[in-house]
């Protein structure tokens, strides 16, 4: 429920970007889905979900044999996961498309000094960075290299010196 509330509140952005009070609803829903995700009974079912197939060691003429009785079981738990495995590439999905909103909505806000709206829009660079840091840490528990690395790519980009004026200006 709250990875469709996500993408709505994304689709629900009435110029190209999220406002700032979209956004941080959107950081907000992202970090109640991560620590839904922390529970203990969801880590169980996300490992099961993430958890490499057993593989069978039959010959074909007892395959095909087994193979109606498969194709039923399987059908009964096609969906058994669906909710387990969409939820890391909906994190990674969530945090890049923030990224991107953060990002054009510097591209329309002027960089004035005095542009309370663009300090704000840079002391969300923090909240961020928090938030890839604390779904870093929910990844190292999967073998998910590629949904790290996409994360970790965001966070290299926000990665660089502020002088100290505009913590003060932020603060």
């Amino acid at each position: 429920m709250i990875i469709i509330l996500v993408a709505t509140l994304f689709k629900s952005a009435r110029t190209t970007f999220l406002t700032r009070d979209q956004w941080v609803e959107v950081h907000n829903r992202v970090k109640e889905l991560l620590t839904l995700a922390k529970t203990k009974e969801f880590m169980k079912a996300l490992k099961e979900a993430h958890a490499p197939e057993p593989e069978k060691d039959v010959t074909e003429e007892e395959n095909q044999e087994e193979n109606q009785d498969v194709i039923l079981e399987e059908l009964e738990i096609v969906d058994k996961f669906e909710i387990e495995r969409s939820v890391l590439p909906s994190l990674s999905t969530a945090l890049e498309r923030m990224d991107e909103n953060l990002w054009k909505s510097y591209q329309k806000l002027a960089p004035k000094s005095s542009s309370i709206d663009y300090l704000m829009r840079i002391s969300d660079e923090n909240k961020l960075l928090y938030l890839i840091d604390e779904t870093m840490e929910f990844l190292n528990q999967f073998d998910l290299e590629v949904f790290r690395a996409r994360i970790s790519l965001i966070k290299l980009t926000y990665l660089y010196y502020k002088n100290d004026s505009t913590y003060a200006k932020i603060k």
